[in-house]
């Protein structure tokens, strides 16, 4: 149980630091470092927190892919529907 405990640990903080990283090389217009973080969190079977999909959806966003960063914003906002970011990237999208 405890090696289970730890290892459920260790897996929240490899994606916590994986959400960080694609955060930072995001805002460094990093794209190809963000597609491939973004590539190894989908892969994994683990629920995917607001930030994840946050980014996913600005991703997606800026890639042209208005349907499905609206789709993402609408996944974030079911988690969170207080997440500012999804509401101003809706914003964007709709207008």
């Amino acid at each position: 149980m405890l090696s289970e405990e730890k290892s459920s640990h260790h897996g929240s903080v490899h994606y916590n630091n994986l959400i960080f990283l694609a955060r930072q090389y995001y805002l460094v217009n990093n794209i190809s470092n963000v597609t491939l973080i973004l590539e190894e969190i989908e892969s994994k079977p683990i629920p995917k927190n607001e930030h994840f999909l946050i980014i996913k959806a600005e991703f997606l966003f800026d890639k042209k892919d208005y349907i499905n960063a609206a789709h993402y914003c609408h996944e974030t906002l079911n988690l969170n529907p207080y997440f500012l970011g999804a509401h101003l990237l809706l914003c964007n999208i709709y207008l």
